[in-house]
């Protein structure tokens, strides 16, 4: 039972116990005092909750899958999950988000005015990392790994700054990589790459510690891999996606044999879900407030994927280790055999899930394009390759899942990141309609 407690003087409002799994919905009277001048809205993102709110949002024990549209200036959830909350001049009401359709509708009654978008705490902490001594690396690769760097220098990359190193030692090279914040999962990440070293760079184990890979710079783990020569430049035509689908089905064959044989990694590699319904209706809300007539068609689209029921369909269809980031950055090519250089994101995820990025992404905020018929050529060519081909079911969630996955990116990047990119509209509206000719 949902508790809800507001200060009208101080514009403050708490909530608390609520699980919109439970199908229960409350409405709580509250004369707020008006706030209908030239206040804009913040939005916030953490993790599956998202705000639009006038001041600020924290959150307390398990909040997860909410969105939160709010007049009041303080807003704190509690142990909140998959809640929509719409709390203006005239109360507070609280739904269950499942009812996506009532939740669009009823959210957009107050986003009609300017929005901030503030970026969430995980994107700024990735692109404001903080910086390391060189000095300090040597005497740790030194003591670590047994190395003796003579010049180490910093690989600039957008959002990567301060996290890949090149390191030489003679005539020999390598690569100190950011590996992750948590050590348990930095190591098992490290004896996955370990483990497969057809697709990924050797990881080398600590000289101090040979059941380590990683150790620990200020808050941070980083690890040792070995420096790759190839090419990242590939062309990308339809002969690519027969190439990369046949490799994702061996990569996957790969990831199942270890799974069977470290039941383990299900357990502690399973990923947080970032597919949910709190994340499409923020979508939707920003799309219908910044230029509803503008995204006439981008909306309709994203109509299409709610009809469906897209996230519904994904909660039923399997997940495995999986790697979730091959985009085209992330991949030295010689002749045509990869290396996968970026590994940060693997763990148990839906299979589907995998297709994303090598059919959309470039690299790090560079505009997805989706090549026409690509998605055939990838499927069809990993089915040949894998033990257990993809379902019926999963192509067809595929389809969809491509055409969210393209409005989410034009939404984070055009609307809240503010990118300029004059064609990139006309792009996403063509990207669109392929997609959904393929079904």
């Amino acid at each position: 039972m949902a508790i809800i407690n507001s200060e009208s003087k101080n514009s403050v409002l708490e909530i608390s116990d609520y699980d919109g799994n439970r199908g229960e919905y409350k409405k709580f009277q509250q004369n707020l005092r008006n706030l209908s001048g030239n206040y804009s809205l913040n939005f916030h993102r953490k993790d599956s909750n998202h705000a639009y709110v006038f001041g600020s949002v924290c959150y307390g024990g398990d909040c997860h899958n909410n969105l939160i549209v709010s007049n009041y200036w303080l807003n704190r959830l509690q142990n909140i999950r998959n809640a929509f909350i719409l709390a203006n001049n005239s109360g507070v009401e609280i739904f269950p988000i499942f009812n996506m359709p009532e939740i669009i509708s009823r959210g957009n009654e107050i986003l009609s005015r300017r929005i901030k978008y503030n970026p969430p705490e995980r994107v700024l902490s990735r692109e404001n990392f903080p910086e390391i001594n060189v000095d300090q690396l040597c005497v740790e690769l030194r003591f670590r790994y047994g190395i003796d760097a003579r010049r180490i220098r910093q690989l600039d990359e957008y959002r990567l700054k301060n996290r890949i190193y090149l390191v030489n030692e003679g005539n020999t090279r390598f690569i100190l990589k950011y590996r992750g914040a948590d050590k348990g999962e930095s190591e098992l990440i490290s004896k996955v790459l370990n483990e497969i070293p057809g697709y990924f760079p050797r990881i080398y184990a600590r000289k101090d510690n040979p059941e380590l890979y990683t150790f620990r710079v200020g808050k941070n783990y980083f690890g040792l891999e070995d420096f790759i020569l190839g090419d990242n430049e590939k062309e990308i035509n339809l002969d690519y996606f027969s190439l990369i689908g046949g490799h994702i089905g061996s990569l996957h064959n790969l990831f199942s044999s270890l799974s069977s044989k470290k039941p383990i990694l299900l357990k502690k590699l399973k990923r947080g879900d970032f597919l949910n319904q709190s994340t499409a209706v923020s979508i939707y809300l920003d799309l219908i407030n910044s230029n509803k007539n503008k995204h006439d068609y981008l909306i309709s689209s994203l109509n299409e994927v709610v009809q469906r029921d897209l996230f519904n369909s994904l909660f039923k269809l399997p997940v495995s280790l999986v790697h979730r980031d091959l985009n085209h950055s992330n991949l030295i090519w010689n002749r045509n055999n990869p290396k996968i250089v970026d590994s940060e994101s693997i763990g148990i995820w839906r299979r589907v899930e995998e297709f994303i990025a090598p059919l959309l992404l470039s690299g790090n905020m560079v505009r997805p394009d989706y090549v026409k018929n690509s998605f055939q050529r990838l499927v069809d060519n990993y089915n040949i390759s894998v033990n257990e081909p993809l379902s019926q079911n999963e192509i067809e969630t595929a389809l969809f899942l491509l055409r969210y996955s393209l409005l989410k990116y034009y939404v984070i990047r055009s609307i809240r990141r503010g990118i300029k990119d004059d064609d990139y509209l006309d792009v996403l509206n063509k990207n669109l309609r392929e997609i959904g000719g393929e079904r």
